[in-house]
């Protein structure tokens, strides 16, 4: 319970603006998972711990920490399936980031194959190895190599619809107002904000890349109306 408070607190913390809370409550996340005894909770904190690398570029040293936590999952049960499945779905991102398409591609295989064997879809708190979140990382994966047309035809192929998952069907449709300004359809893009902030408001308002997004669209072209009124609602100057 505490391993899973201390992740709760690091996740609220940087939701709501208070990066040094969240620091400290990751920072004990990562140190109280080998007194947990169980091996999958410190695979689970790798998996946090390796949000760091993400976001800091450092995309070589996240796939090594990524990979060393997929190699010591002895287990194959639901729950340690799930784990795999979502330690996968992380290095996808990673090694697409990394500009390795391919090696992305293989890893969200992976995470679907992990999927189909009956992996738990959420085996601990803040994890997800649901079908869901497995096609919003394939399609996402185009995206990170700035490959929009891709990325929206993959969509296409795929319902990304749950309402137990807010967060995650609105970060869809955050990449894929990214993936619609990459292919050229600025209206299109903006009408995925607008989903993403119907779907969930607080998540989109708060998301660096809905920042850059309306940013590019407002750079692209002379601000529309609506444009400008997702702008004001987001707290974005264009």
């Amino acid at each position: 319970m505490l391993h899973d408070a201390y992740r709760l607190a690091a996740t609220v913390g940087g939701r709501f603006g208070h990066p040094d809370l969240a620091a400290t409550a990751s920072e004990r996340h990562v140190m109280l998972a080998p007194a947990t005894g169980d091996p999958l909770r410190v695979a689970v904190s790798d998996w946090h711990r390796s949000t760091h690398f993400l976001q800091n570029g450092h995309f070589a040293a996240g796939l090594r920490l990524l990979d060393r936590a997929l190699v010591r999952i002895e287990a194959r049960d639901p729950r340690a399936l799930g784990v795999r499945a979502q330690l996968h779905l992380r290095a996808a991102v990673m090694s697409a980031r990394n500009g390795d398409g391919v090696r992305a591609d293989d890893h969200v295989r992976e995470a679907r194959t992990l999927v189909g064997w009956g992996a738990a879809a959420t085996p601990y708190y803040n994890t997800d190895a649901s079908e869901v979140n497995v096609n919003i990382h394939w399609c996402a994966v185009p995206v990170e190599s700035y490959d929009g047309t891709e990325a929206v035809t993959r969509a296409s192929q795929v319902t990304v619809v749950d309402p137990s998952r807010p967060e995650r069907v609105g970060h869809h449709h955050i990449d894929q107002a990214r993936a619609w300004m990459l292919h050229g359809n600025r209206d299109r893009a903006l009408a995925e904000l607008n989903e993403a902030r119907r779907i969930s408001p607080h998540h989109t308002r708060i998301h660096p890349s809905v920042r850059e997004t309306v940013r590019a669209l407002a750079a692209a072209r002379r601000s529309t109306g609506s444009l400008a009124r997702f702008a004001r609602w987001a707290g974005i100057r264009t």
